[in-house]
């Protein structure tokens, strides 16, 4: 079948996802650095995307996209 699957849909996200850098670590994609402190992935994206204020913890952390 031509349709996508769940793993298929997951490789293409990661092939287009942007790295993100916090606190001196290189994440391969926000969703790995959210996962990492256990934060939901749209908080990162919206702190990210300057469309949330990003708390000072992550500014002095540097958490920004590559």
């Amino acid at each position: 079948s031509d349709s996508l699957t769940l793993d298929k849909l997951e490789v293409l996200n990661n092939n287009n996802a942007k790295k993100v850098y916090c606190d001196g670590v290189i994440y391969d994609c926000v969703r790995d650095c959210s996962e990492h402190y256990n934060i939901p992935y749209f908080t990162f994206v919206d702190w990210i995307r300057g469309k949330r204020r990003m708390p000072q913890e992550y500014k002095d952390m540097n958490l920004h996209y590559i």
